[in-house]
């Protein structure tokens, strides 16, 4: 087994842009494996964008089911599902909620 370790990751290092740019991600992490692709990671932007914690989040569905809410389109939800399941990129708009019932745009950088 090799294990390789680095350097916390700072603006020197990378790039003012670049660092910015990372601070801003908001991701999750799934294991297709698992039945539901179950989230085994999600990041604190993606923690602070939906309003719930990581502990609220983990083992959730992939497909993020407990975000949606009135304005969210059934087609949306159904490519994305097809999406999962296949091997195909593809880039949709859905509407999804924060836990306090707000809607979030996934779009916006915060």
């Amino acid at each position: 087994m090799n294990l390789r370790f680095s350097a916390p990751l700072d603006e020197s290092s990378v790039g003012h842009h670049y660092y910015n740019a990372l601070l801003n991600l908001k991701f999750i992490i799934a294991n297709a494996r698992v039945e539901n692709c179950a989230i085994i990671f999600c990041n604190d932007g993606f923690c602070h964008m939906c309003g719930y914690s990581r502990a609220e989040i983990m083992q959730k569905p992939c497909t993020c089911n407990f975000l949606y809410g009135p304005h969210t389109r059934r087609l949306a939800i159904a490519q994305m599902a097809q999406a999962l399941l296949g091997s195909e990129e593809r880039k949709l708009e859905i509407t999804l909620y924060r836990k306090d019932g707000l809607s979030s745009d996934l779009n916006q950088n915060e």
